[in-house]
């Protein structure tokens, strides 16, 4: 193995490692901290707003580069490792090759599956973590199972990625994918909710607080931009009323019940996608 690579291997699995610290130390958080349920002005709505993208951001930021790039890369590695000699310096789906972990590769990986993705799926997660059982660890692995499902089975867990005709044994594979999406739900969910603490007006001068915010450096990216743009305005113009309704006992009971069959949905889709791969 050359220099590089080992530096490189030794880099993800520090990654990795971080991750699962990280989601072990949260995993009995709430996912959400109680506020006031009515700003008392639509600038301070709007306040809170930018507060709640940040702190989702700023978790999908930092849990896609630890688990879906660096740990993605490392999975990559290990199952090269354990695919043999026939497997070795062919083309996977990414364009990638078989036993190799280059720098530029990596940086490439790291920017589009650690950053742009999981940013994207940080405003899923903030429109349904109302409706997400606590802990962390429960509502964590609910979320990731929703991102394998959807996300997930269209490309890593796709049955027609060529990866699956090149790797093996294939039930490994399988499985790390799996695990990937699971361990970035939990550790993306236990980042959100410390930052949610910290960033709260209580802890909003608090170092962590206030670096939560270097994440809307995120919104450069148009899409991220109108979406935030979207939630503030509405956040700054109902003024919490929304939130009044949603937490009410009967929308609360929907929402969970949507998110519950959407989680056994998720798990059949899974389950099924799985099957033709192995």
């Amino acid at each position: 193995m050359r220099p590089a690579n080992i530096v490189l291997s030794a880099l993800c699995m520090a990654a990795v490692v971080v991750a699962v610290t990280i989601a072990w130390r949260g995993r009995n958080l709430r996912l959400v901290t109680d506020r006031p349920s009515d700003p008392e002005s639509p600038s301070a709505a709007a306040q809170d707003a930018v507060r709640s993208v940040a702190t989702v951001l700023a978790a999908g930021l930092v849990a896609g580069v630890l688990v879906v790039g660096l740990g993605g890369r490392l999975v990559m590695r290990a199952l090269a490792a354990t695919s043999g000699d026939a497997a070795q310096c062919r083309l996977t789906e990414a364009d990638q090759i078989v036993g190799e972990i280059t720098l530029d590769g990596s940086v490439g990986f790291v920017l589009f599956a650690g950053l742009l993705l999981p940013a994207g799926a940080s405003f899923i997660y903030l429109a349904i973590r109302r409706f997400l059982p606590d802990p962390v660890c429960i509502g964590g692995l609910i979320f990731g199972l929703l991102l394998l499902a959807t996300f997930g089975v269209d490309d890593p867990l796709s049955p027609t990625n060529v990866d699956f005709r090149i790797l093996s044994p294939l039930p490994l594979a399988v499985a790390l994918v799996a695990m990937t999406a699971l361990l970035f739900g939990v550790t993306f969910a236990a980042l959100a909710a410390r930052l949610d603490v910290c960033m709260s007006p209580v802890g909003a001068d608090s170092w962590s607080g206030k670096l939560g915010y270097l994440s809307l450096v995120a919104l450069i990216f148009p899409p991220y931009l109108l979406v935030t743009l979207a939630y503030v305005a509405a956040r700054a113009v109902l003024r919490g009323r929304v939130g009044l309704i949603l937490d009410e006992r009967r929308f609360q009971l929907a929402g969970r019940v949507l998110v519950l069959l959407a989680a056994i949905a998720a798990t059949i889709v899974v389950i099924r996608t799985t099957t033709e791969i192995v």
